[in-house]
């Protein structure tokens, strides 16, 4: 019963991390701090904008819409970097591009937060061992 009890709250702690994209630009700049303080509120970001730019842009195909979002993801994490705003206020610029591309892949529904925040730290802790 005491494993059981334990998958759950670890099921739990997966579906918290989930953000909404905005609806709309008002959204954006209300809640500009969210967006960039988790991976999550970083993807949602990402896949509001992708689908300002691929409107503007009229981009229809699956490949270019993948690519835009990761473009996208890549700039925001940077910003957040650049501006100490959220999460990677602190991070190293190779962490950054990391946490960029991951949220691409969020982002574009290849894989969902929690397996990528996994891969992520997984990664951090090699770069940091090294050091």
């Amino acid at each position: 019963m005491l494993f059981i009890s334990f998958m759950v709250l670890c099921i739990g702690a997966i579906f918290a991390q989930e953000v909404e994209p905005p609806v709309d630009y008002l959204e954006v700049l209300d809640n500009f701090p969210v967006w960039f303080g988790t991976l999550a509120g970083i993807a949602a970001l990402g896949v509001f904008l992708a689908g300002v730019v691929n409107g503007l842009f009229k981009i229809t195909g699956k490949v270019g819409k993948q690519i835009v979002a990761w473009i996208i993801c890549v700039v925001l994490a940077f910003i957040g970097n650049l501006i100490n705003l959220g999460f990677l206020s602190e991070a190293t610029w190779v962490i950054t591009l990391i946490y960029g591309l991951g949220a691409g892949l969020v982002a574009n529904g290849i894989f969902d937060v929690a397996l990528v925040k996994a891969f992520i730290l997984a990664i951090e802790s090699q770069l940091n061992k090294n050091k």
